[in-house]
This record gives C-alpha cells, sequence and structure tokens, in this order.
C-alpha cells in the first residue's frame, strides 16, 4: 500500500527537493484523513458505550489529525526559498511545527488525565457489543499501517516530525490497546476499569508529548555535533 501510494502521488523524475515536499504532503494529508475517520467513529462509539478511554482515544486522533495539518504547512514553510530575512532558508519552520505537535499531544495527555480522575471517583457502567469491540481492533490495525507508513517516509526524508509522529501512532496503538482491555474487563467481569485505564492512557500520552518536546527544543537550539563529523571537517 505505502509503495502504490508513493508511485501514484510522488513525481520521480523531480528534483530532491521537490520530492521532499511530495512526500512531507502525502504523509500529511493521509494522516488527516486517517486520524480524523478514526476520531470520528470512536467518539461516536464511546458516547454510544460510555466509555470515557475510548473517547479520550477517539480524541487523541483527533488531535493527531490537526497537528497533521500542522505538519503540512510546515512542509509548506520549509519549502520557501531563502530571502533577506532568512538567507538559510526556512528548515527550521519544520522542527517548530514538531514543537507544536508536542506540545499538543502533551495537553491532551493532561485534559484526559483530569477526566479520567473524575471517571474513576464517579464510575459508571459501559454498554459494550460485538460492533464496539470490532471497531477498536481495526483502529489498532490501522494505526499500525499508520506508523509503518510515517516512519517509512520519515527516514526516505529524514523528517524529524514523521518520525515523532510515526512514534505517536505506534502509541496510539498500545492507548487503544488499553481501551480494548477495559472493553473486556466490562463486558466479562464485574470490575469497571474505565478510568483507570483512561489514567494509563492519559500519562502515556502526556510524557510521549514531553519527551517530544525536550527533542524538538534540542534540534531548534542546535545539538552539539557527532565526534564523528567533527574529525571529519578538521581533516
Amino acid at each position: 500500500m505505502v509503495n502504490y501510494l508513493v508511485r501514484r502521488y510522488i513525481d520521480q523524475n523531480s528534483n530532491e527537493r521537490k520530492q521532499r515536499k511530495q512526500y512531507g504532503y502525502l504523509a500529511g494529508f493521509a494522516g488527516v484523513f486517517v486520524n480524523l475517520f478514526l476520531a470520528v467513529i470512536k467518539v461516536v462509539s464511546g458516547l454510544f458505550s460510555g466509555s470515557i478511554s475510548l473517547i479520550g482515544d477517539g480524541l487523541n486522533n483527533l488531535s493527531d489529525g490537526g497537528t497533521n495539518v500542522v505538519t503540512l504547512i510546515g512542509f509548506k514553510m520549509s519549502d520557501k526559498p531563502p530571502d533577506k530575512e532568512h538567507p538559510f532558508g526556512h528548515g527550521r519552520t519544520e522542527y517548530v511545527a514538531a514543537f507544536i505537535v508536542s506540545f499538543v499531544i502533551m495537553l491532551l495527555g493532561y485534559e484526559l488525565f483530569q477526566s479520567s480522575i473524575e471517571r474513576i471517583f464517579d464510575p459508571k457502567e459501559i454498554q459494550t457489543n460485538l460492533i464496539v469491540l470490532g471497531i477498536i481492533i481495526l483502529s489498532m490495525g490501522v494505526k499500525i499501517w499508520l506508523a509503518y507508513f510515517y516512519y517509512k517516509i520519515g527516514r526516505k526524508i529524514d523528517s524529524q516530525v514523521l518520525i515523532a509522529a510515526g512514534a505517536d501512532s505506534r502509541n496510539d496503538v498500545l492507548a487503544t490497546a488499553s481501551v480494548l482491555i477495559s472493553f473486556l474487563f466490562a463486558r466479562y467481569t464485574d470490575w469497571v476499569v474505565d478510568g483507570y485505564i483512561g489514567v494509563i492512557v492519559a500519562l502515556f500520552i502526556f510524557f510521549n508529548g514531553v519527551a517530544f518536546i525536550r527533542e524538538s527544543i534540542n534540534t531548534l537550539l542546535g545539538n552539539r555535533p557527532d565526534k564523528d563529523f567533527v574529525r571529519k571537517i578538521k581533516n
């Protein structure tokens, strides 16, 4: 599927700079479509079933769709040629986009944490059925594919923001797996663990965002060059 999309939407005869822009747009638009689709079906399923963890998982996908839009803007801005105010180009715009992505992820984790704590002290029964369980499992498969898609393109064009998006999609799979566990507990036991699972998902999302913010700041400020790289310059 990834190779098909690349063959269809990437002009292999264009220069490297143009190809990088095309890859970025392809990844961004694919992410917007997939994440908005998953957000809608998860939030609707969460409202139907009464699961705070599933609603939170859907909102996580919604924020991912929003950050995909930021990614598209980042690729658009970074492709601008150098000008008088920016003689070295606009390449760092992509790193700013990565910082925004990370901040949104962290903020979402905080909001979900608050809602989950409230659910722990005020537990509600979850309505489970096979359709909702099927949606959860399907969304995990879709996110696994999206993570692979981001990683492959991110490594090909050396894009930090896409590699970060791939890691976020991978983490989304683990978060959704926690939601699945919550539903299985609700369906086959008398234990109501939805709020606790929500807290786990929230902390996972929050610290993932913190890690990405730290990496983005280091890149923007300038990391210390590799010793081998310095040695090559001296020689």
